[in-house]
């Protein structure tokens, strides 16, 4: 939700912060997440996360506020990750990619007395894809970042962990893997969740 607003044009993310008040998680994970949306790689790799902050920072696309919440940990976590392997070895790089697109309603159910009530309707479907790599190979790859925290049974359980996340976030990478598939005529060869907290690309 906080994303959701942060992306508005009626509200700013910075607006939802008290600069008296501990920041959240979520708030926490936003933040960093809105240096993944606009970090210059280049300038990571030659000058590091916090001079890319200050830069974000000195250009207006993070204020001071929540420049002092970016998780640097995570960041760096980022940064020595396969999913950063892939990034750099790119042959292109869209982030925050947006889309809107009709989809069939019938496509959201399953019940096939709903599907017959629904007939030819259509439903406008849009969204924002974290990170679409397209490799050397010509291959797609969808990643979306996400702050979910992994509980200590997830951490020790991979399956468990697996699963969780394919329940959370299924429907929403189903509807990502559409829209790559009609507007790039390819499916993504792989789906990621990279996870903030783990530090790590999962493959869905």
């Amino acid at each position: 939700h906080r994303i959701e607003l942060m992306r508005s044009a009626t509200a700013s993310f910075d607006s939802l912060l008290d600069v008296n008040k501990k920041p959240t998680a979520a708030e926490i994970g936003t933040a960093t997440h809105l240096f993944l949306q606009y970090c210059d790689y280049q300038n990571v790799e030659k000058n590091g996360v916090e001079a890319e902050i200050s830069r974000l920072r000195e250009m207006r696309f993070i204020t001071e506020r929540v420049a002092s919440i970016i998780n640097r940990d995570q960041l760096s976590g980022f940064f020595k990750s396969s999913m950063y392997a892939h990034v750099l070895s790119a042959k292109n790089v869209l982030r925050e990619f947006k889309f809107g697109l009709f989809k069939s309603a019938s496509d959201f159910t399953q019940n096939e007395t709903l599907k017959d009530l629904v007939g030819d309707k259509k439903i406008f479907v849009q969204g924002s894809i974290d990170l679409l790599i397209e490799t050397a190979d010509g291959d797609i790859l969808l990643c979306d970042y996400k702050t979910d925290r992994i509980t200590h049974e997830e951490m020790r359980d991979r399956a468990l962990l697996i699963r969780n996340m394919r329940e959370r976030h299924g429907e929403q990478l189903e509807q990502y893997k559409y829209a790559v598939n009609q507007i790039f005529g390819k499916t993504p060869k792989s789906i990621y969740i990279y996870s903030l907290p783990l530090g790590e690309a999962i493959e869905m």
